[in-house]
Order: C-alpha cells, then sequence, then structure tokens
C-alpha cells in the first residue's frame, strides 16, 4: 500500500481549521501526544500554543458530523523555513523541493480508523497542488508504531538526514514520501492503521514525536 491508495471516506471531512477551533486542536493533541509518552512542560505548551504557528503554517483537521479527530500542519503558500538547529548546534538546512507536514495528531478515541492515513492524504493534496512531489516528516526515535505506519505507506527513512538533536539528546529519525504520478488526493487508508500524533515544533523550533497511536 501506498500513501496514495484507499477508499473514499463520506463520513470525514478534512478541511482547514476555523480560528474558534485552534483551542479544541490545541488540546486534542495534548491528550495525542501524552497519552502514551512523557513530554516536557515545555513541549506541551508548544502545542497549547498551536494559534501561535499561523499564518506560517496551515491548521488541516479531520471532523466527523463537526467532531475533530485529528489534525496535522503543512507550511502556508510561499512560506519558506529557516534551517532547524539542534541541542548540539548542528543545523540542518531545509528542502524547499520538499513539503514537511508537522505536529500531525489523532485523538486516542478515534484511533485505529485510518485518520491518520487522512491526513498524510491531504499533505500528498496540497504538495501536489504546489508542484512539490516529496513530502517529509521528523519523528522520535521511540515512536515505532509510527514508524511502522510510514513503511506501510511507502515512507523510506533517510538516516543521512538525521542530524537534528532535541529533547535532551534525542536524535530525530526523517522520513519521506516521493509522489507518483498516480496519487490521487484524497486518499485514505484501506484499513485500520495506527492513528498518529506527531509531536512536531514549526521549522525554527522543530521537535517531533510518535507512538503507536501518535507521531511526533
Amino acid at each position: 500500500m501506498t500513501a496514495a491508495q484507499g477508499h473514499h471516506r463520506d463520513d470525514i471531512e478534512v478541511r482547514l481549521a476555523e480560528p474558534s477551533e485552534f483551542p479544541e486542536v490545541a488540546d486534542l493533541l495534548v491528550r495525542a501526544y501524552t497519552s502514551s509518552f512523557h513530554n516536557t512542560d515545555q513541549y506541551i505548551e508548544r502545542l497549547r500554543g498551536i494559534a501561535s504557528w499561523v499564518p506560517d503554517y496551515q491548521i488541516w483537521v479531520a471532523a466527523e458530523r463537526g467532531k475533530i479527530l485529528g489534525a496535522v500542519l503543512t507550511p502556508s503558500p510561499g512560506f519558506v523555513a529557516e534551517p532547524d538547529v539542534g541541542e548540539d548546534g548542528q543545523t540542518q538546512p531545509a528542502h524547499p523541493d520538499e513539503l514537511e507536514f508537522h505536529m500531525i495528531g489523532v485523538d486516542p478515541a478515534a484511533r485505529g480508523r485510518g485518520i491518520a492515513a487522512l491526513l498524510v492524504a491531504k499533505t500528498i493534496q496540497v504538495a501536489r497542488e504546489r508542484g512539490i512531489s516529496r513530502i517529509g516528516i521528523h519523528s522520535g526515535p521511540q515512536m515505532t508504531g509510527a514508524h511502522a505506519m510510514y513503511r506501510r505507506l511507502g515512507f523510506v527513512r533517510r538516516p543521512e538526514r538525521e542530524t537534528l538533536v532535541v529533547d535532551g539528546g534525542q536524535r530525530l529519525l526523517v522520513f519521506t514520501y516521493d509522489i507518483p504520478d498516480s496519487d490521487r488526493p484524497p486518499l485514505e487508508s484501506d484499513g485500520p492503521s495506527p492513528a498518529l500524533a506527531v509531536n512536531e515544533a514549526p521549522s525554527h523550533d522543530n521537535a517531533i514525536h510518535q507512538d503507536q497511536g501518535e507521531i511526533r
């Protein structure tokens, strides 16, 4: 299965979040990231401050009958991220030919429904509309469930780019996905997949987290 395979879902809508929904999205991300792993108070504050990432980033949500089940951030059109700098001073350059999504998260109560794959599909759609043929994500090394989902969707790990060190010495993994010409957004999983909760910060303050139902 590739990241763009799946069947149509009429029950779940993936759309831009309304400003009035930002607090709800922040609460969802906090639940997603704290349900299985420890996070620092500083990182949780970043999650709660999601509204401050706009307008540099767009906040997309997966909603069912008005209830938000998951969210993901993509850079806004025209936004150019600054290079990331890790705790060790190592600089990780930006990749202008790649769309890096951030903070993909699914409410713990909605895991196993393919919501994460729907959100990945949205990033594919955003990238294609901008003429970008690759998407990418940073991921915490302990988030093995999310890594398995990425691989199942066709992502490839890029060890040569894993230079970013955050969260007290944690070296983040990098996964990328080259979008085939045949991929047609929007798409979703053809079966239950681990719901993600990526715990990342924007390019200038990057930190990502994942687990069996979360990604960081």
